[in-house]
């Protein structure tokens, strides 16, 4: 997580998918400025991680948006018709 923090701006965003790595994600990460740490809590929304990102960055153009997510083999791809992402194992 201090890997993360040092190289983002503190106003930049990040996006956490739910898993494991959300408790270290809300237990390490020191969030700079208010809004700028998102993690999917109530019934926690697998795949919040990627379009949460998208949406960041669409509601903030001028700073950063990062996903943390932990998948195997996941491959997000861009398509004519927007995002599209494939699981696989």
């Amino acid at each position: 997580m201090l890997d993360i923090r040092k190289a983002l701006e503190p106003e930049d965003i990040v996006v956490s998918d739910v898993g494991a790595h959300k408790m270290w994600m809300a237990r390490m990460y020191q969030a700079e400025s208010p809004n700028t740490c998102i993690l999917s809590n109530g019934f926690a929304s697998m795949g919040i991680g990627v379009p949460g990102a998208v949406a960041a960055k669409l509601a903030y153009p001028d700073r950063t948006a990062l996903t943390r997510f932990s998948m195997i083999r996941t491959r997000v791809k861009i398509a004519n018709s927007g995002f599209s992402t494939s699981l696989s194992r």
